[in-house]
């Protein structure tokens, strides 16, 4: 899955604006898998910790060498079906966070609050697309 992630996101970001958060138990097959991945675009999790602080880490690290760089978190486990539709709402996402210090969330509008995750409420959009 990680693999389609990275087809799917085609020429949004080169092999060397790609970085991976993972754990050490799946950096081996990443590694097999995302060959043009240089080996300090990886960082292994010594125990998954979720997407938050994985995020963080790479918003840290990233910062470092690319201050003006816009952030994307793209999960592998996500199936997309409408792949053009994706990576037009994608486009226009970075370009929203581009504009500015702007944090663009997309997400699926959940049928029913579940305690064990996090729904957020919706306020005024921004901008719609």
């Amino acid at each position: 899955m990680i693999q389609s992630t990275v087809d799917r996101l085609g020429t949004l970001a080169t092999a060397k604006e790609l970085w991976v958060i993972t754990n050490d138990l799946l950096s081996q097959a990443i590694s097999e898998q995302l060959q043009s991945l240089l080996g300090e675009q990886m960082v292994c999790e010594p125990a998954a910790r979720n997407t938050a602080p994985a995020a963080g880490l790479a918003a840290f690290l990233i910062e470092r060498t690319a201050p003006n760089a816009v952030l994307g978190v793209f999960p592998s486990d996500h199936v997309i079906t409408d792949e053009k539709k994706y990576r037009t709402t994608i486009e226009q996402g970075i370009a929203l966070a581009a504009e500015g210090e702007n944090i663009v969330v997309l997400g699926v509008k959940p049928i029913r609050q579940r305690p064990a995750t996090a729904t957020s409420r919706l306020g005024q959009n921004w901008r719609t697309g």
